[in-house]
């Protein structure tokens, strides 16, 4: 953008840039690019500052890109068990066949509109038999419902 045009206004779902590049490839860090690039990169010993080039970024993401995966199983692992976050430590832990399995079991799971409920979802905690007489009954182990 040259410095005669107006900068436009970014809509509701746009996200703010977290860096400029200049005509000669110098790139420069916006305050949200800051607040991120630094939280990131300052564990691996990068300085945020030292990186100036698309290039430094790109070498500074693939230094970096390791320990982002231990973050989002140390993560992903402390959560609730679902489908879902298996598939993301699967990602993250690079186990392409289980990857794949889950990834199979989810979209057969989305494409039959099924939902994985708990008893604390369902409302019926306290009841003694929380399925009613006339709603089909899933197999012993798994608990769940159409999605209506």
């Amino acid at each position: 953008m040259h410095s005669n045009e107006t900068k436009p206004i970014l809509g509701e779902d746009e996200l703010e840039p977290l860096y400029h590049l200049d005509e000669s490839g110098r790139l420069t860090w916006t305050e949200e690019g800051k607040r991120i690039y630094r939280q990131r990169f300052t564990r691996f010993g990068l300085r945020l500052e030292a990186i100036t080039t698309l290039d430094d970024l790109q070498t500074a993401r693939r230094i970096s890109a390791g320990g982002l995966n231990d973050h989002l199983v140390e993560i992903a692992s402390h959560g609730p068990p679902s489908l879902e976050r298996n598939l993301l430590v699967a990602f993250a832990q690079q186990n392409d066949a289980e990857y794949q399995r889950l990834y199979a079991l989810l979209e057969a799971r989305n494409r039959l509109g099924w939902r994985v409920i708990s008893q604390r979802d369902s409302g019926c905690a306290s009841q003694k038999n929380p399925i009613k007489e006339d709603t089909p009954r899933p197999r012993p182990g798994n608990r769940v419902s159409p999605v209506g």
